[in-house]
């Protein structure tokens, strides 16, 4: 497989407005949420992410040419604003970094990626955190139902300045996603459930990778995304907290089409997993994270491994 591997998939974790932020403290939510009964938040995270590889249509893992060294570096900044009790209103913006070589072609660039403006609704009214169980009405998570779009700030195929994939720092499409978080923390255990679905607007292409083409209309399928997590939590005299968590992932596009006919080349799904670290003050004023994460097994998407951190401010 060409470099053409990387198309639209080189910026799907930074073209989500996704971080860490529970509730309570708790450390297992996965979503940039503003914690109940605060006012705003500010959110700045770096990821470094290495492409090993790819997996090909039929599943099967593929190396990359030999020489070939494919890095991105994303750093985001987010912030979030309470509107009322229950609504909260968000934005994401990344810079991204791309360091790549692929058979001999060396390829460095920076540019905006995919921004994303978000709104969240809590349909609880007090945090849901316990330590002890008192019948069942103290079971109930914290559900938030929330709405995202996905603005194309970042450099596309579709551009008109770029020579292949390694330069895209964004896929060029509008898109609007319906998300879903639940959590609960029974202190010291944590655990969250995140789904989203999207749905991308199609586009007229004329330019691909700096070349004039014949217009067609791209329309990329439906976009599932899912993740589950468990996190255990350490109390300190100081009453900080330090938290560790294991997340399970799942991404899939199925074929989109050019023009109508399915694109098969457009399908894939990639399985993750990843490992978290997390940091919160005594006042529960900021909190920190360090993650790990890679890619297990999957079609038609690369092969990464990224190591990221974050910082969140809550006033």
């Amino acid at each position: 497989m060409a470099c053409k591997t990387l198309t639209g998939l080189i910026l799907l974790a930074a073209s989500a407005a996704g971080h860490a932020a529970s509730c309570c403290g708790g450390g297992a939510g996965s979503a940039l949420i503003l914690p109940k009964f605060n006012q705003s938040m500010w959110s700045i995270s770096t990821t470094a992410e290495h492409y090993d590889g790819y997996w090909d249509q039929s599943g099967r893992h593929k190396d990359d040419p030999d020489g070939s060294e494919l890095n991105q570096y994303t750093l985001n900044a987010g912030y979030v604003q309470r509107l009322a009790p229950n609504w909260q209103l968000g934005a994401s913006l990344p810079l991204v970094m791309n360091d790549n070589q692929y058979s001999g072609d060396a390829n460095r660039n920076t540019a905006l990626g995919d921004a994303s403006v978000f709104v969240w609704y809590e349909t609880f009214d007090n945090v849901t955190c316990i330590y002890k169980i008192r019948g069942w009405q103290s079971l109930r998570p914290s559900v938030y139902l929330g709405a995202n779009l996905v603005l194309p700030t970042g450099i596309s195929p579709y551009t008109g300045h770029v020579d292949n994939s390694a330069q895209t720092t964004g896929r060029g499409f509008y898109r609007l996603d319906a998300n879903l978080s639940i959590e609960k923390t029974i202190y010291p255990w944590s655990a969250a459930f995140n789904y989203s679905h999207g749905e991308y607007l199609s586009r007229m292409v004329n330019n691909e990778y700096g070349t004039e083409v014949e217009p067609y209309r791209k329309s990329p399928a439906a976009r599932r995304s899912l993740s589950g997590s468990l996190a255990y939590t350490w109390f300190f005299s100081s009453l900080d907290m330090l938290n560790l968590s294991y997340a399970y992932s799942e991404l899939h596009e199925g074929q989109g089409t050019i023009d109508g006919t399915a694109d098969s080349s457009s399908d894939f799904h990639k399985i993750s997993h990843s490992l978290s670290l997390g940091y919160v003050s005594p006042a529960r004023d900021w909190n920190s994270k360090i993650s790990i994460s890679d890619a297990l097994r999957g079609h038609g998407t690369v092969d990464t491994q990224s190591l990221s951190l974050e910082f969140n401010r809550v006033y």
